[in-house]
């Protein structure tokens, strides 16, 4: 118990306190400052696990062709975890690769959720190269409404608007038309 906090009754020495309901209090706001750390702790720190892996997966799907046309080299992510199996640019093609569009034309179908997952070290291949899960549900609940009879295509439209939005700021804002959006 706190030095000092107790009823008269346990010591002459106790400064103040109530013995029978103050080190329930304690526990209680003990208790509740826990919950409240590790409430903070999965907002801050999984959440940006799941937008790195969700970059990540960006980067490998989006970024493998959009990055070599605006800087002549492939994204930074794929590189790290592909390594030597991606093969590399001489100077002459990444300056020709640079700038080299009129317009981004955009297929867009769905969205997913991305999460980490650990990479595999054998039988690699593009889709465990990136070491993310993609699924279109999250606990059990889809990303959005079900498109049509596809059982792989839900509705999600905040996800074309994030991706044109992507597309302006990383991309120096080019010209973009949406040349499909998703639907069974």
């Amino acid at each position: 118990m706190a030095p000092g906090r107790c009823s008269k009754w346990v010591s002459s020495e106790c400064i103040g306190g109530v013995s029978s309901t103050e080190p329930y209090i304690v526990g209680h706001n003990m208790l509740l400052a826990h919950a409240a750390a590790v409430h903070r702790f999965r907002d801050v720190y999984q959440v940006s696990s799941y937008r790195v892996a969700a970059s990540r997966a960006l980067a490998f799907s989006y970024g493998w062709f959009m990055e070599p046309l605006k800087s002549g080299r492939y994204p930074v992510e794929m590189a790290n975890y592909v390594q030597e199996r991606l093969p590399q640019f001489y100077e002459e093609q990444s300056l020709m690769l640079k700038g080299s569009f009129d317009f981004i034309g955009i297929d867009y179908c769905t969205s997913t959720y991305a999460s980490d997952i650990p990479c595999n070290t054998e039988n690699l291949s593009y889709s465990t190269g990136y070491c993310v899960n993609l699924t279109s549900k999250q606990n059990g609940i889809p990303i959005g409404p079900q498109a049509g009879s596809s059982e792989w295509l839900y509705a999600y439209p905040k996800g074309i608007e994030d991706l044109l939005l992507h597309t302006k700021y990383k991309f120096d804002d080019p010209v973009i038309y949406i040349t499909e959006n998703g639907n069974a």
